[in-house]
């Protein structure tokens, strides 16, 4: 149905823009575990406790949370509602200055 739209193009470069974050957290991610690999391969079980686990946890929780959100608004929202649908950089703005959210994504957030 896309095709058909008068604002395919605005489309494309969204979903293009998702992608590529969804890429580029899987790759953070990947690099990550590479790091954990380093680690116990040189014994350095302080770098795992002081290094990897605030690594993980602070990508996972801003930038999984993220693509967690984006995969939400693909799947809940199709293309009628798409501009009732809550901005994804707002939210996270928002979530980084401790701004409670402006639209809701999912009750409870």
């Amino acid at each position: 149905i896309w095709r058909q739209a008068s604002n395919e193009l605005t489309y494309t470069n969204s979903f293009k823009m998702k992608l590529s974050v969804i890429f580029g957290v899987m790759h953070m991610m990947f690099g990550v575990c590479l790091s954990l690999l380093n680690h116990t391969y040189f014994h350095r079980p302080l770098n795992i406790i002081c290094e990897f686990i605030p690594q993980v946890l602070f990508l996972m929780c801003m930038f999984g949370y993220l693509v967690i959100m984006i995969f939400m608004k693909w799947f809940i929202f199709d293309a009628e509602s798409s501009s009732q649908a809550p901005s994804l950089l707002i939210t996270i703005i928002n979530m980084f200055l401790l701004k409670p959210p402006g639209l809701l994504l999912y009750p409870g957030q």
